[in-house]
């Protein structure tokens, strides 16, 4: 019994690290390539603040299924 809750512990730990770490470098690759595509003109900072809002609302769904999983 013990192990078990221990191993489930262990998954939870594992999975939230592993949402934070998704989303996290979702938004680090979105404002780095989006900020090189500012700079050479190619895309304005308005696209860039969507393409940041999309990211939450993919993330979102991601994240309310692990919680139902995690249950």
């Amino acid at each position: 019994m013990l192990k078990e809750c221990i191993t489930t512990a262990a998954w939870d730990r594992f999975t939230s690290a592993a949402i934070c770490s998704f989303r996290g470098l979702m938004y680090l690759m979105t404002l780095v390539f989006g900020g090189w595509l500012i700079a050479r003109g190619q895309m304005e900072a308005a696209d860039l603040a969507m393409y940041a809002l999309y990211i939450g609302i993919f993330i979102s769904p991601i994240q309310i299924l692990v919680e139902l999983v995690r249950k």
